[in-house]
């Protein structure tokens, strides 16, 4: 028996949503609030669907006890935040601002889970296309680090890099060649705009996330030795090439020469002394902490005791450079605990995802490499304070979790 053709209403609520994903990787490195617009776009079709659902969009599954932890996840920092923020300082919307993109993705969620498959087939050339345009609008910033308008040199550096290895992802299934140019293109850009950005702690997670996708692929010790020179290569052409990431390679080896001969005014001193300083913190307010905003006082305080150097006193300021003890110190346990939820919660439903079809299988692995790479990224900055990156973060999990339990995946094991 032939398939009913999709509804006119479902062909182009498909289609919209495919473009937005499609833009979604693109404007979030190349338009300020490109991403926090694109989650509006995306909310404000979810609502439209609430009360105009073509009549073959399969029923939401919002009242299914399998998603109640993803749900919790994404509505405890909010819930927390305020909590904190009552008991330790005056009610302010803006620290609201980033924690409200958790719960705001799960419409989308909804939503995206419920379309033909097709909806996703853009979001890989998307991070190809954005890497792409990310180095087209790069430019030398601060001390010849390459960086673009639209960003700070960390958040540029971690989210070329991560849009990068998704792109190489594309190489892991069947497509034409000049899809597969763009996916390596895409994939080299990325990793090449992060080297010389300079965000040394988002490097962590690259030789993690080939491990990561190498494993997936199942490749042998040659495969494996191949693609590990070949990276040595441009790492080494990138070093021979650019100044600025000379500089900032050799630094790094500066400034722990300098902490191990009692120099605590270097960029590894002052986040070493700034993570003692939190875990203080931690232990003296343990259940509410000091406030979304509240460590910017203690640095005073703890400059005044001796606990930090008037340098690191002035970075925390700013921020802690740690997304899981910047939660803590502000709000206590239940935020490290509500942290750790946003990250574990949709790993753990990858993870399980990983079990099931081919193509679940492969939506799992962008979603693993997804999580940890944001992960690794907030051990040594604050990449979640921002509104952009929780919009980027909340909207590529619900992305990733909706193309892997999709009820359109030919397998009666989709379900979580």
């Amino acid at each position: 028996m032939n398939a009913v053709p999709p509804s006119r209403a479902l062909t182009t609520l498909t289609t919209l949503v495919g473009a937005l994903l499609l833009a979604y990787p693109v404007l979030t490195l190349s338009v300020k609030g490109g991403t926090n617009a694109v989650l509006l776009l995306l909310l404000l079709l979810a609502l439209w669907v609430r009360f105009a659902s073509p009549k073959d969009l399969r029923p939401s599954q919002w009242g299914q006890p399998a998603w109640r932890g993803y749900l919790a996840a994404m509505l405890a920092l909010p819930l927390v935040t305020l909590v904190s923020q009552l008991a330790n300082q005056p009610f302010s919307g803006h620290a609201h601002d980033a924690p409200a993109r958790y719960f705001l993705a799960l419409p989308v969620f909804f939503l995206l889970q419920r379309l033909p498959l097709r909806a996703f087939d853009g979001l890989l050339p998307g991070c190809a296309l954005a890497t792409l345009a990310g180095w087209l609008l790069s430019r030398p910033l601060d001390e010849g680090r390459l960086g673009v308008p639209a960003l700070d040199l960390i958040h540029y550096g971690d989210l070329a890099l991560l849009l990068g290895v998704l792109a190489l992802c594309g190489l892991l299934r069947p497509a034409h060649t000049g899809l597969r140019a763009l996916y390596l293109l895409g994939g080299l850009a990325g990793i090449a705009a992060s080297l010389l950005s300079g965000s040394r702690g988002g490097w962590l997670a690259l030789p993690v996330l080939l491990l990561l996708v190498l494993h997936h692929r199942g490749w042998g010790w040659q495969k494996l030795l191949a693609t590990l020179l070949a990276l040595c290569l441009l790492v080494s052409a990138l070093f021979a090439a650019s100044p600025a990431f000379q500089q900032r390679v050799t630094r790094l080896g500066d400034d722990y020469r300098a902490w191990q001969v009692g120099n605590h005014d270097t960029s590894l001193g002052a986040r070493l002394q700034l993570y003692r300083a939190a875990i203080s913190t931690v232990a003296q307010h343990p259940l509410l902490g000091v406030g979304p905003t509240g460590f910017a006082a203690e640095t005073v305080r703890l400059q005044q005791a001796g606990q930090l150097t008037p340098y690191a006193a002035q970075l925390g300021q700013g921020e802690i450079h740690n997304d899981l003890l910047s939660k803590a110190a502000g709000m206590g346990l239940p935020g490290l605990l509500a942290m750790l939820a946003i990250y574990l919660v949709p790993l753990h439903l990858f993870r399980r995802a990983a079990r099931l079809s081919p193509a679940q299988r492969y939506y799992a692995l962008l979603g693993k490499v997804f999580v940890l790479a944001c992960l690794i990224f907030g051990l040594s900055v604050e990449f979640l304070n921002l509104t952009l990156a929780t919009a980027f973060y909340s909207l590529g999990v619900a992305i990733l979790l909706a193309a892997c339990y999709n009820p359109h995946h030919p397998t009666k094991d989709s379900h979580v």
